[in-house]
């Protein structure tokens, strides 16, 4: 029998601190969205991580996998393109291809986490783009398809996307002790640790963070979230097919 839940996502929003004392002068909790979620997955999942069960874990993947497999993407166009350019640029066990020394260790693990959205924008010229260094992708009026499923050819390991029951049962079991656990996915060669700075993410790197899409459909910009490098991606398309032209790091955190 399913065991279903109903989970409150709240967030705490820190109002302004006075600028003489450092005091805080509010704190208010607004509920987001409450939600109904099959919670037999975290469940699974939490009773693997405290039995230090790998094959309750891996079940427990197994399934995620299974509940991915054959997923259907919306059919366009653009959703065509941004599937080659996602193919193209994102691989988290070759990082030599962003320009950076190999790390072999990177192809143990099983299992790749992949986002279910993509942000994008479709711009009639790519050119005054290529000359603004300082463009920042997060504060650009970006559209999101979804869902997005990408199937990069990644070796072994295996896709899994962000999908529900299992999006959810991850961020309940992250939202404690996350690096504790996160660094057990990787110990254990589950995931790869993302590089975070409160323990509670787990898609795979690198981090799509936009794709820029010229209207003739044959030249894109990508930014994307390296461990804690930007890194810019200039494409361009040869007969059909995506090619990177150009990586240059833009930020270290």
């Amino acid at each position: 029998m399913k065991s279903f839940v109903s989970i409150l996502l709240i967030i705490t929003c820190l109002i302004s601190c006075n600028e003489n004392n450092g005091q805080m002068i509010n704190n208010q909790i607004f509920i987001i969205e409450t939600k109904l979620f099959d919670s037999i997955y975290y469940h699974q999942l939490n009773k693997a991580y405290k039995d230090n069960d790998t094959s309750m874990m891996r079940k427990f993947f197994e399934i995620w996998h299974d509940s991915s497999v054959n997923k259907s993407n919306i059919v366009n166009q653009t959703s065509i393109e941004l599937q080659k350019i996602f193919n193209e640029v994102y691989n988290p066990f070759e990082l030599q291809k962003y320009g950076w020394s190999p790390r072999q260790h990177f192809s143990k693990y099983n299992y790749v986490v992949l986002p279910s959205e993509i942000k994008f924008k479709i711009v009639k010229n790519l050119g005054s783009y290529k000359s603004l260094n300082n463009l920042d992708f997060q504060k650009l009026d970006l559209n999101t398809l979804k869902p997005f499923f990408a199937i990069p050819g990644l070796g072994k390991a295996k896709i899994i996307y962000d999908i529900e029951p299992f999006k959810t049962s991850m961020q309940l079991f992250l939202n404690e002790y996350g690096f504790q656990k996160i660094f057990y996915f990787d110990t254990t060669n589950f995931l790869m640790n993302p590089i975070s700075f409160d323990g509670k993410s787990y898609l795979t790197p690198p981090k799509i963070l936009g794709v820029l899409l010229n209207e003739q459909m044959d030249s894109s910009i990508v930014d994307q979230r390296l461990m804690s490098t930007g890194i810019r991606i200039t494409l361009r398309k040869e007969r059909g097919n995506w090619k990177m032209k150009e990586v240059k790091e833009l930020w270290i955190e």
